[in-house]
């Protein structure tokens, strides 16, 4: 029995140390796959990236860092659709991230769907209020829609934030003339 035991405490030994093995090559593969996909990237080559992240993605499906650079090759090839799912899988796999919605906020006022973008900078705006860049975007997009409430609160909350911006004068005329 002793030798029976002791022989289960190797194999159970023996399997740990194949699966910390298995592991760290698997982490090994996906650091050498970041590598490669920003490489591309750099060089302009957006399927290739695509393709190595997609690689990264299959061996570890919630690789949130993965799906965000996925999220933004699409956005940068201007496939808006795949880039909003992305951006939202992303979403589901992190929770709430300001970075996401102001994401998603630009593919809406990419897509002229500025109802959208104003409702995912504000999700954005939630959890960072005092962003300049966020509120630069909920700006633009209240100026678009007309919405001059919105865009004179943004415009205020801005001015607090980011005093030296050099927008602000042309956007008070914007404003104004909404």
């Amino acid at each position: 029995i002793k030798r029976i035991v002791n022989g289960l405490n190797e194999l159970k030994e023996n399997y740990k140390k194949e699966i910390i093995s298995h592991q760290d090559s698997l982490e090994n593969k996906i650091t050498l796959l970041f590598l490669e996909a920003d490489d591309l990237m750099k060089r302009g080559d957006l399927k290739g990236a695509e393709k190595k992240l997609v690689a990264i993605i299959s061996s570890d499906s919630k690789n949130i860092r993965a799906f965000k650079e996925l999220g933004e090759i699409y956005f940068e090839d201007k496939n808006f659709q795949d880039a909003k799912q992305t951006f939202e899988h992303v979403l589901k796999l992190a929770g709430s991230d300001s970075e996401i919605y102001f994401e998603l906020a630009l593919i809406d006022e990419a897509n002229e769907n500025m109802g959208g973008g104003l409702d995912n900078i504000e999700k954005a705006l939630e959890i960072e209020p005092n962003n300049p860049r966020y509120l630069d975007t909920k700006l633009e997009i209240s100026i678009i829609k007309k919405h001059k409430t919105s865009a004179a609160g943004a415009y205020e909350k801005l001015k607090e934030v980011n005093p030296e911006n050099q927008k602000l004068e042309e956007f008070k005329k914007q404003i104004d003339e909404i």
